[in-house]
């Protein structure tokens, strides 16, 4: 079995971000050593997009090899492998049935430098099981922190019926007032689905702007 050395990770469970949404308070690992495999494409498309099941003799190969070091102390993670298509770089944990609990793609560096080191590597044939698709947002994360924040205030004064600051962040995103609240909010709603633009973002920066007064 082969190892890469020395990557960081942002584990996720639900969501596999790019090196360019991971944020501070994510929970960034260094890994000192991980098994890695040369997979195909297909295989590499279905550990990004589905809940997957590899077989059990695989993941008793993978025990314990996988080491972390976490502030001064390694640990081990009992499940885990790093796969390669020599396009793309995902790092899988696993749990004790074989079920993927964890997916982290990796800084551009660090990827690069391992699709360069595995491109003469033969290609493995793993054996899995492809289950239900899992959910995943186009949008980036700082944008649906956007939507929620905003989202949020909506409930928020509506529900302490607070209309003029209702009309206030309206006024502030279209430019013009509207009276009707459910209006209001109906276009709000409406102007969040369609993405998040400069005035959305200015709107936000007043809404968390009004709470750190």
């Amino acid at each position: 079995m082969d190892y890469c050395h020395d990557i960081l990770i942002n584990m996720e469970e639900d969501n596999v971000f790019k090196f360019y949404e991971w944020e501070n308070y994510d929970p960034i690992e260094l890994i000192k050593k991980i098994p890695i495999f040369r997979v195909n494409s297909k295989t590499l498309h279905d550990f990004y997009l589905y809940d997957v099941l590899v077989s059990l003799t695989f993941l008793e190969s993978l025990k314990d090899k996988t080491i972390l070091k976490n502030n001064k102390l390694n640990k081990t993670l009992k499940y885990a492998c790093l796969l390669c298509d020599c396009k793309n770089v995902l790092v899988v944990e696993f749990n004790d049935s074989g079920k993927i609990i964890g997916r982290s793609n990796l800084l551009l560096d660090d990827e690069a430098n391992i699709i360069e080191f595995i491109y003469n590597y033969k290609e493995s044939k793993m054996l899995y099981q492809k289950e239900d698709k899992i959910k995943i947002t186009n949008s980036l994360r700082q944008e649906e922190m956007i939507k929620k924040v905003i989202r949020l205030e909506l409930k928020t004064v509506a529900d302490k019926k607070n209309a003029s600051k209702l009309k206030y962040l309206f006024n502030e995103l279209f430019g013009y007032e509207e009276n009707n609240i459910n209006k209001i909010k109906e276009l709000i709603e409406a102007e969040l689905k369609l993405g998040i633009n400069i005035n959305l973002k200015k709107i936000y920066d007043l809404i968390v702007l009004s709470y750190n007064n």
